[in-house]
This record gives C-alpha cells, structure tokens and sequence, in this order.
C-alpha cells in the first residue's frame, strides 16, 4: 500500500506540475495520503484511488501567470481601454475573499497595472459620477462551481452594471457552472468570461458510483448533499494553494471524528472577538425583539 500511495502521490505532482517542493498545501497531502487511505477498504480504494487521480491542484505560481495571462489575453481580445476599467471582487461580509487577493496579486505583480484600476469595497466605493464613465468591468476568481455567486453578484449589482461590459477572469470552471452562465439573460449588460480549466462533475453519468461514494462519505460521519458532493452538489475535484474551495467532495476537505486525515484541509478562520461580541450584540437584541413580540 505504501509503494501505491507514493506512486499516486507522484503521479499527481506531476500532472499538477507541482515546482515547489515547500508549499504548504502538497506537503500536507504528502503527509495525510497514507493515514487517509487506510480509512477505505476492498473496492473503496479503486473509487477514492480513481477521484485522486481526477483531481486538480493550482499551486500559488499557476494561479498568478494564469490570471496575468487571461486579462493580457481579454484585453487583446475585446480591445478595451484601461483608463475605464475597473477591477471588481466578488467580496464576502466580513472577511477578505480570495477574489481581492488575486486583484492585488495581479497588480502588484505586473506594474503595466495601474494600481487606481482597483478600490475595495466593490462597486459601492464608486460614485454614480465615476460610474458614468466606467464601461469594463473585470472580476477575477479562483473556481465558479455552480455560476450561483456570480449569477447573484449580476443581480444584487444590476443598476450599477447597467450598459457596461463584464469579463469574469476564473482558473477553474466548472461544465454546469459554463452551461449556467451561457443560459444568463441580462438586458444591457454584456457579459464575457475566460477560464484556464474546465471539469465535469466527479460522478456525472455515473450514479452507481456516486451511490458508492455517498455510502463511504456517511461511514465516515459526513452528512447532508452539500457536505458530502460540495457547495450546490458541484462535485468538484480542485483545491488551491491558498484554500480549498467548498465545491470540493467533502471527505477531501473537511475533518470529522473519523476522518482526520483530510488531503487538502479547508481552511476555517475563526471570528476575532470584537466580531463575535458584536454578532453576539446582535443576536441578544433579536431575541429580546422576538420575545417581546410573544409576550405581546
């Protein structure tokens, strides 16, 4: 078994063209890949072995010359002028979102870039007055797993992207995620996008082995859809340098009681305390709200 999981091991790191023997990411998969194993038996090992082998791994050199590359290419391609453009990130409340950290990365590792072309706190930190004169939009991202969160981003933002251009920059799409965004009608907005990478499901066409698969990840104490085939039943197979994204099979990500050996462990940030204390603040106020309205 040891001989086998370093041959996996090695063929994967080659596939992923894996340069750096230190990144933190395939060190851990190196470590956890025969304690992990051990948790499948009989024909277990052949599915799991199978999933391995499908899956893909970006590592923190891949993902920037394929972001650079892709708006060098987009601006080739669309002809579009920098001095009204604007980089937008798919932010979420609270916390900085990898879609921020690839903007900046793209910035400040490309001085061509000019660094006003990008302000946190997405479209809200511009006036109506610059709005008017801003025509492309550009939005970069690791994986769009279900097109669901950029489908919500266009709706939420709809008025401020009105008659304006929209090219979505991701390394990793998935094929139902494509079909989604290709299906997308919104009047007066124009919407392009570029991947890197494209994958099916892990189990499409294949529902003997996603029935295995469900069977493994319960034993194993995973429980519910999402948990077990990832955010919206995306059933992706991609983890990144930086994190691994919430589309992935559970058992690949996530820790339980029986599995602790996870290959690429999600990363879960806990809330600081003034963030906490101030949910909490909230919360209390809710319930009291709430209770006053029974009481009365």
């Amino acid at each position: 078994m040891k001989i086998d999981n370093n041959e996996l091991v090695d063929f994967c790191k080659k596939k992923w063209n894996v340069t750096d023997s230190n990144d933190p990411q395939i060190k851990k998969f190196e470590q956890n890949i025969d304690n992990f194993m051990k948790l499948f038996n009989g024909d277990e090992v052949m599915l799991i072995k199978k999933l391995i082998r499908q899956f893909m791994y970006y590592d923190a050199l891949m993902v920037r010359d394929q972001m650079i590359n892709m708006y060098e290419q987009l601006k080739i391609e669309k002809g579009f002028n920098e001095n009204n453009t604007i980089f937008v990130a798919i932010e979420k409340y609270g916390m900085m979102s990898s879609s921020v950290g690839y903007i900046c990365e793209l910035i400040l590792s490309n001085r061509e870039v000019n660094r006003y072309m990008f302000r946190q706190g997405g479209l809200n930190a511009y006036s109506e007055e610059e709005l008017s004169v801003i025509s492309n939009i550009v939005i970069l991202d690791d994986i769009c797993g279900s097109g669901s969160s950029f489908d919500t981003f266009l709706k939420e933002n709809y008025i401020k992207l009105k008659d304006k251009n929209v090219y979505y920059i991701v390394i990793h799409i998935m094929e139902e995620a494509r079909e989604h965004i290709d299906k997308m009608k919104y009047n007066s907005i124009n919407i392009s996008y570029k991947s890197h990478n494209q994958t099916s499901k892990a189990f499409k066409n294949n529902q003997k082995e996603r029935n295995k698969f469900e069977i493994i990840s319960k034993s194993l104490g995973y429980t519910g859809d999402e948990t077990i085939y990832g955010f919206k039943d995306s059933e992706a197979l991609v983890a990144f340098y930086n994190n691994s994204p919430n589309n992935t099979l559970g058992i690949f990500i996530k820790k339980t009681n029986r599995n602790q050996y996870p290959l690429f462990p999600r990363r879960y940030d806990k809330e600081p305390d003034y963030l906490e204390y101030k949910n909490n603040k909230k919360r209390r106020k809710n319930e009291r709200y709430e209770a006053g309205k029974n009481y009365g």
